[in-house]
């Protein structure tokens, strides 16, 4: 955990729906700050490039290479004259491979080092092709039609001489030769005539192919060899700036390493092209499903490890909905089985157990899409709105509430997954430039259900350890060192087994047999071997841990502990941050303790007035002056609303910030379906970030408050085991137990890594037999 670790930091950047050909969407000097920020990254970067070119049946979008609304009329005319209509797509096209050339160009020059993917299988590519087809079939008919025409004309010729020639034949006066003679002519006249008819007659039946269905033979054909004309076009490009061209939806890698970072990608695997407005709440059982055919399939061509290789689903910015999970697959028969229950370091499903999933977001000016929304490009739109055959997908996901900006996804040295999601704005006003000298983290769990017959200590400790260590030696973040900030919690953090969850399941052993047990065990015990150590005392802890602990002071003071641990560690290196701690109460010991004027966190604030540290105390009135100390902890809970808003977040004890400054808001458990609770709670307190408890599950949503602009909404996972609730409603997605590191650089520019359970535990585990070690080591010197 201390070692040094040489492993490489991989980040991808998912630079979707750009549209590069735009004259709306695509915004050069936001573009352009973009690879300026992307030029400051000294890691091994990956970009890939989707949506990069709009369909060409919509000239509404594109920008004056490719359109005719800003010309004269007389360049128009010139324009018209130089293209044949049923040539017009296909010329397009050439100056739309042009317009990406050159970007894909200007990329590999000043990001020489840069993986770049070009990825096409989308919206735009199909309906493009479609409308190649349509002008090729067209070209075709023409030309056929410019035969049709040449041959009638000479049919006309050879008929009109074929009969003046009869009249002549009929002639009285012709000798035999010259009979003879004209009669061959007449002959070789027919056979001439027949001839064309026949050309005729085959010109007309393949200008009827050109009219019919797909089905037709050379319908066929032209599509087939269209789509492979215009894939090694794409290929060409790609090989000459050393990019890679995908056209289908695949696992991209950095290399062949096992710990090379591996994200399976898609730019939209619903089954239409229509932007969907809950996109978020679809995505996680589609990568479910999905996953399950995918490595099915890994397994047959390349074994079982590579097919545990991906780190992470992302669907490109097509939706417009920002957002991200750290998923956990499916539970360890143990889980299923409550087989963990009263134990130390109960069995839990492995960490290959667990997925990242993500929609990226499109980079696309949404100031400049709201003007043909407003009526404002009313030559391009006809006065009218854009829809029909003036709709494009871009209109779509912007009436869906979209958001735009940048994706980042990075695998950090650890192996474990960092998002970032940053907005548009800060992209075109050229505030992403600015980052600061060094970033502040704030590490936060939820729902921990100490005292339950689930609670997890080995995860916890694992935990406990991570933010250690993390105070001691700052980590690394784009180049820039991050200093330990603060703590969240998300509530429930203590359990009432007694009177939440009225069970009576849980047992305690016989005081006799265990302490035979113990003896037997301890004195076979070589106690300079740290993992015969670790496994009695765990063994020996665990068994305190049968039964129901009914006290509710005995919960209320393991609560206390639990967040006193954060604060001391936080009080010691001398964290500027103005709260250092914010907690809310959660439904579970909250249920039992407020009839009688208590609440899980009631030590915790007594421990805080003894050490004279101010608190923000929700459901205190605003002139309550009892606490004249400075304010470092926020506690928040009041009646039915679990809640507490900080409105500077990130200013530090003089009020100057740190960072952000963030509006924060806490609630343990915003009601609404899917993701609506907390973005709506988020909405009514004019939140930055959002941050809810509860559900056991994590995810952050991307919710729009201007355009160009979003704020963030994130639901923090678990760290206790499996539950036998999540059990009961059986037809969700498992869910994840995990931990999580955030960085809040500003309003808008947001980063997170959730740390799944799993990792914890080995951590945990890591640092107990180190403190073992260090035991024994101490021993021996006495």
């Amino acid at each position: 955990m201390t070692t040094e670790n040489k492993k490489k930091v991989q980040r991808v950047y998912f630079l979707s729906e750009v549209a590069y050909d735009t004259y709306s969407i695509f915004n050069p000097t936001a573009y352009e700050n973009l690879i300026k920020f992307m030029e400051q990254d000294t890691d091994e970067i990956m970009i890939v490039i989707d949506g990069a070119l709009t369909r060409l049946d919509r000239p509404e979008l594109l920008n004056g290479l490719l359109s005719y609304w800003e010309k004269s009329e007389s360049e128009c005319r010139a324009a018209s004259d130089l293209v044949p209509n049923y040539e017009q797509s296909q010329k397009m096209l050439e100056t739309q491979l042009g317009i990406l050339e050159k970007r894909i160009a200007e990329l590999r020059k000043r990001l020489p080092n840069a993986h770049l993917v070009l990825y096409v299988d989308n919206d735009d590519t199909q309906f493009t092709v479609s409308q190649i087809l349509k002008e090729l079939l067209i070209n075709r008919r023409a030309q056929i039609g410019t035969a049709l025409k040449e041959l009638t004309g000479e049919k006309k010729k050879l008929t009109a001489d074929h009969k003046r020639l009869q009249q002549e034949f009929q002639h009285d006066t012709l000798t035999l030769k010259i009979r003879k003679a004209k009669r061959e002519k007449i002959n070789r006249q027919i056979k001439a005539l027949k001839k064309v008819e026949a050309e005729i007659v085959a010109s007309e039946q393949e200008l009827n192919l050109f009219r019919e269905q797909k089905i037709r033979p050379t319908h066929q054909f032209v599509t087939k060899t269209f789509v492979e004309r215009l894939g090694q076009m794409y290929k060409e490009m790609c090989k000459k700036y050393g990019a890679k061209f995908i056209d289908h939806p695949m696992v991209l890698t950095f290399g062949k390493s096992a710990d090379d970072f591996a994200v399976k990608y898609t730019h939209s695997s619903h089954k239409t092209w229509v932007p969907v407005l809950n996109r978020d709440e679809s995505i996680v059982r589609s990568v479910l499903a999905n996953q399950v055919r995918y490595n099915d399939l890994i397994k047959r061509v390349a074994g079982e490890a590579e097919a545990e290789r991906v780190d992470a689903f992302v669907e490109s910015g097509h939706h417009g909905v920002g957002y991200s999970t750290l998923q956990k697959t499916r539970d360890d028969p143990a889980e299923t089985n409550f087989q963990g229950n009263a134990d130390y370091d109960p069995t839990i499903a492995p960490l290959k157990n667990y997925v990242k999933i993500c929609l990226a977001v499109p980079f696309e000016d949404q100031v400049r899409i709201a003007r043909y929304m407003d009526n404002q490009e009313q030559a391009r739109m006809s006065m009218g709105k854009p829809t029909g055959s003036r709709s494009h997908e871009v209109f779509r996901r912007f009436n869906n509430g979209s958001v735009s900006g940048m994706l980042m996804l990075t695998k950090d040295k650890d192996g474990l997954i960092w998002t970032r999601y940053v907005q548009y704005q800060d992209f075109k006003d050229g505030s992403v430039l600015k980052q600061p000298e060094r970033y502040w983290a704030t590490w936060a769990t939820s729902d921990e259900h100490l005292a339950s017959p689930e609670e997890n200590p080995m995860v916890r400790d694992g935990f406990k350890a991570l933010f250690e260590e993390h105070s001691k030696k700052p980590f690394n973040f784009y180049g820039k060192p991050v200093n330990l900030g603060g703590y969240i919690s998300g509530g429930d953090t203590g359990e009432a087994p007694l009177v939440a969850w009225n069970r009576r399941y849980d047992h305690r052993r016989s005081p006799t047999q265990l302490m035979a047990e113990n003896i037997e065990k301890l004195v076979r015990l070589n106690p300079h071997n740290p993992e015969e150590v670790r496994a009695l005392a765990i063994e020996m802890v665990s068994d305190t841990m049968d039964g129901v602990t009914h006290s509710a002071g005995v919960i209320m003071e393991r609560v206390a502990e639990w967040y006193t641990y954060f604060l001391d560690i936080l009080l010691a290196v001398n964290s500027p941050l103005q709260f250092l701690e914010v907690v809310t109460k959660g439904n579970h010991a909250d249920g039992a303790l407020r009839s009688i004027g208590l609440g899980e966190d009631n030590n915790f604030k007594v421990k805080l007035e003894e050490r004279k540290i101010g608190i923000l105390e929700v459901g205190l009135s605003a002139h309550y002056r009892s606490r004249p100390h400075k304010v470092r902890v926020g506690c928040g809970g009041y009646s039915d609303a679990r809640i507490i808003q900080v409105k500077d977040y990130g200013l530090d004890v003089n009020g100057k910030p740190l960072f952000g400054p963030i509006n924060l808001l806490l609630h343990h458990d915003p009601q609404g379906p899917g993701t609506s609770g907390l973005v709506g709670a988020a909405r009514k307190a004019g939140a930055d970030n959002a941050f809810a408890g509860h559900a056991h599950k994590n995810w952050v949503k991307l919710f729009r408050t201007d355009l160009n602009q979003f704020r963030v909404a994130h639901r923090l996972s678990t760290v206790v085991g499996v539950t036998v609730t999540e059990k009961v409603y059986a037809s969700s997605p498992p869910r994840t137990q995990a931990a999580h590191c955030l960085i809040m650089i500003k309003p808008g520019d947001y980063a997170e890594k959730t740390i799944p359970a799993a990792y914890l535990r080995e951590i945990g585990r890591n640092a107990m037999i180190q403190k073992i070690e260090a035991e024994i080591a101490n021993v021996k010197k006495k």
